[in-house]
Parts: C-alpha cells; structure tokens; sequence
C-alpha cells in the first residue's frame, strides 16, 4: 500500500510504501540513516515551532546553551522537563494531547502508547508513574510511530509496547513485525532527542575541562542532562555514531525499548 509520509508540520512530503496488517505494527520501509534524517528534520521543525511558542509566551528553557558548570547543577528530572515543556506545546500545536494512563490500562499496558485518530488528532499516553526524562523517551518513541508509520491521518492508529497478553494473539511474523516497527521508533526517538551534527559538536564542547580531559563517565554524564537523556542511552548513541564514522557504514542501531530503560 502506498502512502504519502506525515508532513512534518511543514513543506516535507516524500514517498514511500508501508506494508498493511491486520495486527500489530508493520515497519516502514526507510534504512536506519534515512530515518535518522527524517528524525533530525522533525526535530528542525519542532525548535522551530517552539521558538514561536516562546515569541508568544515569552523565553522558555534553554539547555543548548548551557556551560558544563551550569549543566552540572542540573538534576536528571530538571534537564529532561525543560525539553518536555517545550515538546508538549508544539505537540498541542499540531492537535494533539499526552495523557497520563495507568499501568493496567490499555494504553499504559506494556509502557507508552499513541493513538491517532485522524489528521492532525492524536494521543500520546504515558504512565501516572513515569519521571521527565522516561516521559520525554516516550514522547520522542511515540512520534516515531506517527512520522514512520501513521501517514497524515489517512488510517486510524494504535501502537503500544506489546506485553505477554498482547503478543499471545500475534502470530511470529506479526510479532517480528511489530518488534522492527519498535526498534525504528527507537532509532527516531534517539536521533529526535540526540541529533548527531549537535551531538558530536556538544561531545568536542564538553571533552575537557580545566584540568584536562573529562573521564567517560562524567563526559556521558554531562551529555545526558544537555539532551535530557539518561547516560546509558548517550553511551551507546555515542558508540554507534563513533562506529558510522570510522567503519563509513550506515549506523546500525538498538536502542532497546522504552521499558527496558524504566
């Protein structure tokens, strides 16, 4: 079946094909570089979107520019909600909610959830329990879904974290399906909350201090909270971008789920 791709809130429009199921989710067909373009090209238009907010409501918070001293006195949680404010008010923007679910519910079953219900009328779902920067994971997850996967509206949608009940009515291709669907998600949500030009130039910014050069930990540690993620995440990013370079292979990528960094 042949759509046409979700425009990016903007003047993007490309082809591409997307298998149809009846279950579960059906990955697209772009390679891990090409989503990773797609996801930066998101992440392009929603600063910019977010910088209209602030002209209206006035300055929001800025972790972009931020020195390591500044950013060493930021907690996980305070790095990761400056982002979400902004994030949460362009995704209004493009008629959408986030809604919090518990854990038993439908929605919250299995981690966070999205389901869109026509052009420019969407839900993200997130556990009542979830923290800033598992919340903003899951926002950047779920808008994988809907830019790879959802198509403008033209088709109503749901995709969720599969738990044990749920994969029980999949048969093995649904599942495998619906985990590559995931994992395209991931690598979205990764380049989405970590571009790679910023993040290599943030990594050269922040590799030494007055002393020297910064230890692994603490130069992972740093990053995290410039980009409102958690240090294992930056970590692998860091090696799987570093590998690209070096191998001039297009990145491969698995980031693991969502709920596995719960």
């Amino acid at each position: 079946m042949a759509l046409e791709s979700k425009t990016m809130g903007d003047d993007t429009n490309t082809k591409q094909n997307v298998k149809s199921s009846p279950k579960g989710i059906r990955p697209c067909n772009l390679s891990p570089d090409e989503i990773i373009k797609w996801a930066v090209e998101a992440r392009e238009i929603f600063d910019r979107r977010a910088a209209r907010e602030e002209d209206t409501a006035g300055p929001g918070p800025d972790r972009n520019n931020l020195s390591a001293d500044e950013l060493l006195l930021l907690s996980e949680s305070d790095s990761s909600r400056g982002f979400l404010e902004q994030f949460e008010a362009v995704i209004e923007s493009m008629g959408g909610r986030i809604e919090e679910k518990p854990l038993f519910s439908e929605e919250g079953r299995g981690g966070g959830a999205i389901r869109v219900h026509g052009n420019g009328d969407f839900t993200i779902y997130h556990l009542d329990g979830d923290g800033p920067t598992m919340r903003l994971w899951n926002i950047a997850h779920e808008l994988g879904h809907y830019y790879l996967h959802v198509y403008d509206g033209q088709k109503s949608f749901f995709a969720k974290q599969l738990g044990d009940s749920d994969e029980a009515g999949l048969d093995d291709e649904e599942k495998q399906a619906s985990d590559e669907a995931n994992n395209q998600a991931d690598y979205f949500a990764a380049a989405f909350l970590m571009p790679p030009d910023r993040f290599r130039a943030a990594k050269a910014a922040l590799a030494q201090d007055g002393d020297g050069p910064r230890n692994e930990r603490e130069r992972y540690a740093l990053l995290a909270k410039k980009f409102g993620v958690w240090p294992v995440l930056v970590r692998q990013w860091d090696e799987l971008l570093t590998q690209a370079e070096t191998d001039s292979q297009e990145i491969s990528l698995h980031v693991g789920t969502a709920a596995a960094m719960r």
